[in-house]
């Protein structure tokens, strides 16, 4: 069962910049920092974030940019490190190397790319993220055989952990199917066909690493909300768009972002749905296919908890466009 948008392909290249049509911007100065974001008033790249820390706030609706506001003197050519987002480009590239032929199913055995891996271990456990390592935000160790061979603490396929160490293995498997790194396939079928050029993705680390300009990050979303295709062109099958939005496995409070998990997508389906890619700092790119909006908030806090309400009450704002 897939969760693709039944609607007509839109043409992602539609995502064209303007300025929203913004109403009572003397009433959002006088306004608490919430009700700056609430009312959707724009900055530009020296303001003060209206939330401390926010560095951005961008929202595509009906395909086109509607609001596009830096803060902190971020402007808007800086790239900014996406830190766990990167592992939703990984799973688009997955999905790419599926339609390619270079990878037959998600249910292949890691243990047939990766020498040491449990043999239970399937593709799509670590897209879940229910491969059953322990729980882990981050690695020192790259090695692709040192990370597979690590013990299990669950049965494959039974408990979600929140494990960068699985996205830097369906890395390495990317690369050796394909001959060519991580970042360079994503140069060569995601970025190149989205006019995004000289991407920096040190290392080609699944887990984190890739670093792009925040209007290239919500472009991203765009890609996703029009199921995969962008300037006419198909990028991303929408049946993976779909598969890998869908919720997969719950999440334990503890480890919660939302309540479901896909193909390394954050997944909500209570009141608003939206499906999401977020990282450490609290970055967070949310898309809204109900609303045909695609939400991105970039932030440079350590306590980056509430960027995702933040994120839902600017698209609630832009609703009614």
């Amino acid at each position: 069962m897939l969760l693709a948008k039944e609607s007509p392909r839109r043409d992602s290249t539609a995502l064209n910049a303007q300025r929203p049509t913004v109403s009572g911007m003397r009433a959002c100065l006088s306004t608490v920092a919430v009700a700056l974001i609430a009312a959707g008033c724009a900055s530009g790249g020296t303001a003060e974030s209206p939330v401390p820390g926010v560095t951005s706030i961008l929202v595509a609706k009906h395909g086109r940019v509607v609001r596009s506001s830096y803060y902190g003197g971020l402007k808007a050519t800086d790239r900014v490190p996406i830190f766990s987002i990167t592992k939703s480009v990984v799973s688009a590239l997955v999905g790419i190397a599926l339609a390619e032929g270079q990878l037959e199913s998600v249910d292949e055995r890691v243990a047939d790319f990766i020498a040491g891996t449990n043999p239970r271990i399937r593709i799509r456990h670590l897209l879940s993220m229910t491969a059953g390592y322990g729980r882990q935000l981050n690695f020192g160790e790259t090695d692709p055989s040192a990370l597979a061979a690590r013990p299990l603490v669950n049965r494959p396929g039974t408990t979600f952990n929140y494990d960068s160490g699985s996205s830097d293995l369906l890395a390495t498997i990317i690369a050796r199917v394909t001959g060519v790194s991580a970042a360079d396939y994503a140069r060569q079928h995601l970025f190149r066909p989205m006019g995004i050029r000289n991407v920096q993705w040190p290392g080609s680390h699944g887990g984190s690493g890739l670093l792009l300009r925040p209007r290239q990050l919500l472009a991203f979303g765009q890609l996703y909300l029009d199921q995969g295709v962008w300037k006419g062109r198909t990028l991303i099958p929408a049946g993976w768009v779909g598969t890998s939005t869908r919720t997969h496995i719950r999440v334990a409070p503890r480890q919660r972002v939302t309540h479901g998990f896909g193909y390394d997508w954050w997944v909500e389906t209570s009141e608003q749905p939206f499906f999401a890619a977020h990282g450490y700092l609290g970055q967070a790119l949310v898309v809204y296919p109900g609303l045909d909006e695609v939400v991105l908030v970039t932030s440079s806090r350590e306590d980056y908890g509430g960027t995702l309400g933040l994120a839902r009450r600017v698209a609630l704002k832009y609703a009614q466009m």
